[in-house]
């Protein structure tokens, strides 16, 4: 049984979309300026998330790269 499912449907480039059965939809979005996480109840994204969270570019780079 899979328990992560991407929704092909909705994700692009810059969007992706994780359906946790029988939790939630996560979604990723790819920025200029980093990562952004949010979390909202299954298939509901008129309202706000959650929970969001993010992380810069330079957050995420190695200081040596």
């Amino acid at each position: 049984m899979k328990m992560f499912k991407i929704d092909k449907t909705n994700s692009d480039e810059q969007y992706l979309y994780v359906d946790i059965e029988g939790r939630g939809t996560v979604v990723i979005k790819r920025e200029d300026e980093g990562i952004v996480v949010d979390i909202y109840p299954l298939h509901k994204f008129d309202d706000e998330p959650v929970v969001s969270t993010w992380a810069t570019t330079n957050e995420l780079l190695d200081e040596n790269e």
